[in-house]
This record gives structure tokens, C-alpha cells and sequence, in this order.
């Protein structure tokens, strides 16, 4: 059974976390342990501008990034 102690806006985070770290090709938060990543999570929010979008990566995908993650 799966554990149900967290709600689906937990997983559309870990999916825009994910999609970051394929667009981007770095992670959206570092620590050096999970304490320090799970600061990192709650004090810094990610917002990916036209500016930052790599070369063939469109501006929708940075959309949907911002809309399901950060």
C-alpha cells in the first residue's frame, strides 16, 4: 500500500523539481545533507524567466516548470 501521508501538490512539486533539473541540467536546490535541501526547498523559490531558458527549450516548458513546482 502506498503511504498517503502527503498530498498531491507533493508530487507536482517533485515533478517540476525534476522537469528543472532536465531543462536546466542542475539541481534546483543543493545541501549537504537533507536538512540543508530541505531549507534550501522552503527559503528559496525557483522562477525560470525567458532569460533562462536554454537553447531549444521552449517557453511553455519554462511555464509549466513555474506552474507545477515552485
Amino acid at each position: 500500500m502506498w503511504n498517503r501521508s502527503h498530498g498531491m501538490a507533493v508530487d507536482y512539486f517533485a515533478l517540476g523539481v525534476v522537469a528543472y533539473e532536465l531543462m536546466m541540467k542542475v539541481r534546483p536546490y543543493e545541501g549537504i545533507n537533507r536538512k540543508d535541501c530541505q531549507y534550501a526547498v522552503s527559503a528559496k523559490e525557483i522562477q525560470l524567466t525567458r532569460a533562462n531558458i536554454p537553447t531549444g527549450w521552449s517557453a511553455e516548458a519554462a511555464d509549466f516548470i513555474n506552474k507545477v513546482s515552485f
